[in-house]
């Protein structure tokens, strides 16, 4: 039977148990992979940073690349790796995902300065600072800012699918805290209930992954494409899954944590929802940027 346990009354049962370079030439839209993309198997963070620099030679594409509004992203290769883990209510099954594109995805998780850039527009005045992710969003604000950014850049920024979110977190790690699997090694890499003094932090200040990616863990809940569905792991697609399937109650995916919540919740693997409506001090995204293969190569 499915259970219909929101983020945040699951946060408040586990809490008190777990402790607390200028810009370059836009990418093309997305289009279909070619039929003899390879998709290696990411497990260990040396083989994805490896991945990582073959794929922007094979590209012939920057590691690292900026827009024109200043924000910075890092190339993600396709790859296939293990998505989940055993966990304590059942709803992170382990199975194999296979990721068949490469794309960028966002540094760290846009910021003030880049919402504001893009929308001409103060959204959240909760942790004020430049460099501080924007919060206070929902699901359809996170649209609206992806429509004016594709508008003005001509391009398919969207945001992450689940699939895409845990496996560039991972980086090919298999760790719970992506560095590790104890607390200091989520101190390196995310500020929590642990460390963040109930606060937000400028985004960039903490450990990255192999992948180069600031702040997967952490700081703030990032919103997701997917609809949230407790099952999904058990019927979902080998390749690229997405859910796209509504809910009665319209719960949209949200991973990574954040500054309140404590190191369970924060785990890389850790499937969180909300509804796509309502918004919150400690929610914020980051959005990708898909590349196509077809008219990349060669060029």
């Amino acid at each position: 039977m499915r259970r219909a346990i929101g983020v945040l009354a699951l946060a408040a049962t586990l809490a008190a148990g777990a402790g607390c370079g200028g810009p370059k030439a836009m990418p093309a839209p997305e289009t279909p992979p070619p039929s003899d993309t390879a998709a290696d198997v990411m497990d260990s963070p040396a083989k994805a940073a490896a991945a990582q620099r073959a794929w922007a030679e094979r590209l012939n594409r920057p590691v690292e690349w900026t827009n024109s509004v200043g924000m910075r992203f890092r190339l993600i290769p396709p790859g296939e790796f293990v998505m989940g883990a055993d966990d304590l209510m059942g709803l992170e099954t382990p199975h194999v995902v296979r990721l068949t594109r490469p794309f960028y995805l966002g540094m760290h998780e846009v910021t003030r300065r880049e919402w504001e850039a893009v929308t001409s527009k103060t959204h959240s005045t909760f942790f004020p600072g430049e460099d501080m992710p924007i919060n206070f969003v929902t699901w359809y604000h996170v649209q609206e800012f992806l429509s004016a950014l594709n508008k003005k850049e001509k391009a398919g920024y969207r945001l992450p699918t689940e699939a895409e979110w845990e496996y560039a977190a991972r980086a090919g790690s298999s760790s719970s805290f992506i560095v590790g699997n104890a607390m200091p090694d989520l101190d390196r890499v995310a500020w929590y209930a642990g460390n963040s003094g109930n606060a937000l932090h400028p985004v960039g200040r903490k450990e990255s992954n192999a992948f180069g990616l600031h702040d997967m863990l952490g700081n703030v809940w990032e919103w997701c494409e997917d609809f949230y569905d407790p099952e999904y792991y058990g019927i979902s697609p080998r390749e690229d899954p997405k859910n796209d399937t509504a809910t009665t109650f319209r719960y949209r995916s949200l991973r990574g944590g954040a500054m309140y919540f404590n190191a369970y919740l924060c785990r890389v693997s850790h499937r969180a929802w909300y509804q796509e409506s309502r918004s919150e001090k400690h929610i914020g995204f980051r959005v990708v940027l898909p590349i196509a293969v077809e008219s990349s190569e060669g060029r």
